[in-house]
């Protein structure tokens, strides 16, 4: 006879294997409740960090800004003593630098005791309200930075134009322009009168 050896306990449907089953959905589910704890305690950090992180930021363009404000304030200062000196020799300019230094100071004192946040908000109600200035600055400002960008730009191959270099050895305190490449020389060419 062939018995088999199947314990009833390990047969589908049994209640250790019910039991074992529970204890896996427990075990998943307390694995997602970490799981979640984790990320909400991560996301709590990110955002402490990215809060700290700001604050030091805001603090620095504070100290920024006031120590702008102190450039203004001493460019004020050295305009005022200009316009002091001008007063004997060119009145109406001495006015004009005067009222300058005026507005000088009238904008550090401004802006020495706003935030980064009042200092946004004010520029942009200013944009706001003239939108043809700040087109116009901006404009002004991108033209600026092309030139001075490509003032600095080493020259490209093929550009029109001398090569060479300016020679200050020149007679008489001169300078003369060598060039890399040879030319002909008003000495070496036909004579125009022949």
């Amino acid at each position: 006879m062939v018995s088999a050896n199947i314990r009833p306990e390990s047969s589908p449907g049994s209640p250790s294997q019910l039991d074992l089953g529970a204890k896996a959905g427990d075990a998943m589910s307390k694995i997602g409740d970490v799981a979640k704890e984790v990320a909400d305690e991560a996301k709590q950090s990110a955002t402490t960090l990215a809060s700290e992180a700001s604050e030091k930021m805001k603090s620095f363009l504070g100290q920024q800004v006031g120590a702008g404000a102190g450039l203004v304030g001493h460019v004020a200062t050295s305009a005022r003593a200009a316009a002091d000196d001008l007063e004997r020799h060119a009145p109406q300019l001495a006015g004009l630098v005067r009222d300058a230094s005026r507005r000088m100071e009238q904008f550090a004192h401004e802006i020495r005791g706003q935030s980064i946040d009042q200092l946004a908000r004010r520029t942009s109600d200013f944009a706001r309200e003239r939108p043809a200035l700040m087109f116009g600055a901006a404009a002004a400002c991108g033209f600026f930075l092309f030139r001075m960008f490509k003032a600095g730009s080493p020259a490209t191959p093929g550009a029109t134009g001398p090569r060479g270099t300016f020679d200050q050895s020149a007679g008489l305190g001169g300078i003369a322009f060598r060039p890399d490449s040879p030319s002909i020389s008003p000495h070496d060419g036909p004579s125009h009168g022949a």
